[in-house]
């Protein structure tokens, strides 16, 4: 069982879970034999031709002025380029073309100067000089997208700086966390701005970035692989990916999401320490100090993940997870960093632990509830039966008490999760947080009153009506001008009964919210 050692000596050795009694040796048998079976195709390696089928895919999105599938497939073409290629100078002008017609300039000349950089033909330069030109005039005209920054309304809390100044975390003598306004909030005012501490991308490899998930911006290829972008150099230097890159787990889609994230969260811990003692030591009394769940802070990568292994998890899990642990164990092992680091049988029954633990964390069985208790969000709101792109997990959503009326939705998008006020906030009140969308129960619709009559005839639940089936062309000014709609009414209604309308319009707001996240 986990964390459970051989005896009670000093210096015995944690339990071998991987030939415990609380194994199940079936499913373990039936992972292994479904990841030798599927594991026989290959990951996609560079190749030009391919490059070029990809830009071509591209075009045909372009002529259909379909800007954001466009730049996948470029990004795609990017990413088989083999390194000199002068598919590579190409791509990157052809995504500069979408950025200029999204009125993203500086992403535009950014992506010309790439395309320069990598060569881009001279017989052609007299069209790529033109389209700088038409940035720089068009920016001149004072026509740039004003390209949104998701930041606090206020400065941040000194403990938890994801979070404004006027929340407070409190914890009764049970342990439970609450976090209250300390001042009067209005709707509209931005609350929490938190970066994922584990993002994990599952496919559609073009459309973000590998490392954070930040998409729409100026990505560059891996030179070592196919399947990867970044968005900065930082990203690019990531030591999780440089673990990662050319590696592949297993073929079937459910199960390489599983691994995926679990190795991703283990390499992810490993990295924080120097030593396996030294990351033992600290899990150890991490785990056993079960007296304070909230943290002094979360300033530094050490706190965040001693705030995540505090994340409640459900131990009755452990023996449905525990058939994951040997080919996460194996994988990770692989790894010549890794091997070197746990090289003793010590350290390597702890690894066996922390697998499990980091597994526990991350699952997502009912009976866990643990979207709400890790944050972890699967690919834009896609069922698990389909393709899931992306995955991220903060912390902050441990602390806030969750409501179905809330007055705080968080908006999570590409590798961030941002919580803004939807209802008027008073000081001492407790921070009530759900996700979008918020549910539609069919008694919300057929409540009659007054009040909703009022709601009904009110010309902005109008206007929000008539618009909110909005195309997602990137006019920015028009979702800023919806936005500001949703926040007037809900300034005005948000403390009347709940109703259909107030709920519309929160996920209106929500949605509106989210395609600015993805587009900064």
């Amino acid at each position: 069982m986990l964390w459970q050692k051989e005896s009670k000596k000093g210096n015995a050795l944690y339990v071998d879970i991987m030939k415990s009694g609380g194994t199940d040796f079936e499913l373990q048998d039936i992972l292994k034999e479904l990841i030798l079976s599927t594991n026989k195709n290959p990951l996609p390696k560079k190749c030009d031709s391919v490059s070029v089928q990809k830009r071509k895919e591209g075009n045909e999105y372009y002529a259909k002025q379909d800007w954001p599938n466009a730049m996948e497939k470029y990004n795609e073409s990017l990413c088989f380029a083999t390194v000199g290629s002068k598919n590579i100078s190409l791509a990157y002008a052809n995504r500069a073309s979408c950025f200029l017609q999204m009125k993203m300039y500086k992403k535009c000349l950014k992506d010309i100067e790439f395309a320069k950089e990598a060569g881009y033909p001279a017989n052609l330069m007299t069209k790529l000089d033109q389209r700088k030109a038409n940035c720089l005039q068009y920016m001149n005209d004072g026509v740039q997208c004003n390209e949104f920054e998701a930041k606090l309304s206020f400065d941040p809390n000194q403990k938890f700086p994801c979070m404004a100044n006027v929340l407070d975390v409190e914890e009764d003598i049970n342990g439970n966390t609450t976090v209250v306004a300390k001042e009067d909030i209005m709707v509209g005012q931005v609350l929490v701005v938190e970066r994922s501490f584990i993002s994990v991308l599952f496919n559609r490899f073009g459309s973000k970035c590998n490392i954070c998930l930040k998409s729409l911006t100026n990505l560059m290829p891996c030179d070592g692989c196919a399947v990867a972008m970044f968005c900065s150099v930082e990203c690019q230097k990531s030591v999780i990916h440089k673990y990662e890159c050319g590696s592949k787990w297993c073929d079937h889609p459910l199960v390489n999401i599983s691994l995926t994230r679990e190795i991703r969260t283990t390499l992810s811990a490993i990295n924080i320490f120097s030593t396996a003692g030294e990351m033992m030591d600290f899990i150890e009394q991490t785990i056993q100090d079960k007296s304070k769940k909230l943290p002094e802070n979360l300033a530094d990568n050490k706190s965040k993940y001693r705030a995540y292994l505090r994340q409640q998890s459900c131990v009755d899990c452990i023996k449905s997870s525990d058939y994951q642990i040997n080919p996460i164990y194996d994988a990770i092992l692989k790894i010549p960093k890794i091997n070197e680091m746990f090289n003793s049988k010590k350290h390597r029954r702890f690894l066996m632990h922390l697998i499990a633990q980091h597994g526990l964390l991350g699952c997502h069985e009912p009976c866990c509830n643990s979207i709400n208790q890790t944050g972890i969000v699967e690919g834009d709101e896609i069922s698990m039966k389909s393709q899931i792109n992306n995955a991220q997990s903060g912390l902050m959503a441990t602390y806030f008490k969750h409501s179905t009326k809330p007055n705080m939705l968080s908006i999570r998008g590409d590798g961030i999760s941002v919580g803004v006020a939807v209802r008027p906030i008073k000081k001492g009140e407790p921070i009530l947080n759900s996700c979008i969308p918020l549910r539609m129960d069919a008694s919300l619709r057929q409540t009659s009153s007054a009040k909703r009559q009022q709601i009904l005839s009110d010309p902005v639940y109008r206007y929000i009506y008539a618009n909110h089936s909005y195309k997602q062309t990137f006019e920015d000014d028009k979702i800023r001008y919806i936005l500001d709609k949703c926040i007037s009414f809900l300034r005005k209604y948000g403390q009347f009964e709940w109703c259909a309308e107030v709920v519309f319009v929160m996920n209106i707001y929500g949605e509106l919210m989210r395609v600015r996240i993805n587009s900064q």
